[in-house]
């Protein structure tokens, strides 16, 4: 199953719950396949965020998924000017709040500071709140770090590392037993 034909089966399954410039970045025909270079710096930025939220443990983690260069096609080529700058403008807060709190840029402080800046942005976007995926379900304007997320999981688990590594690819599932204990089932299915 190639990733469009993934997309297109996971949003008719969520509701299409995905954002517009996802949505359009899965049902288009064209692959864009722009070069990681093309955000400069962010890139890198963008590659820390990917590994700091899906990080390797023992499977793959963003970075060996493909996750940066998925967020960089789909902000360089379907997010919207307007998207396009809130998320460029959530980069710059990000490397900012670096500077100011360790002098440093994003990429060059350790790990641990990496974590405390992404956790400062989580709770500034509200990421769990029912307030935010409120706002996320009627097409509000999401936050830096909800936009993140969502190209993050969803570049993640629509790549084939995602779906046959961290979840169970099965292209032809087997026979439908209903008493089968739930505790056997180890990760979930991505088909």
């Amino acid at each position: 199953m190639q990733r469009r034909e993934l997309l297109k089966f996971g949003a008719l399954m969520l509701g299409a719950s995905v954002s517009p410039a996802c949505s359009r970045a899965v049902l288009s025909a064209e692959d864009l396949h722009r070069d990681s270079d093309a955000l400069g710096d962010v890139f890198r930025v963008v590659e820390v965020l990917s590994e700091l939220i899906l990080p390797a443990t023992d499977t793959p983690g963003a970075i060996e998924a493909g996750v940066p260069n998925f967020v960089s096609n789909v902000v360089t080529g379907w997010y919207t000017d307007a998207e396009r700058v809130r998320f460029m403008q959530g980069i710059a807060t990000l490397q900012a709040a670096s500077h100011a709190s360790f002098s440093a840029g994003f990429v060059d402080v350790t790990i641990e500071q990496q974590r405390q800046l992404l956790d400062q942005a989580a709770r500034e976007a509200g990421a769990d709140t029912a307030a935010s995926m409120q706002a996320r379900s009627s097409g509000g304007e999401k936050p830096f770090f909800l936009m993140l997320r969502e190209l993050v999981v969803l570049g993640y688990f629509t790549s084939e590392v995602g779906a046959t590594q961290a979840l169970s690819y099965n292209p032809v599932p087997g026979h439908y037993d209903g008493a089968y204990p739930v505790e056997q089932v180890g990760t979930h299915w991505s088909s």
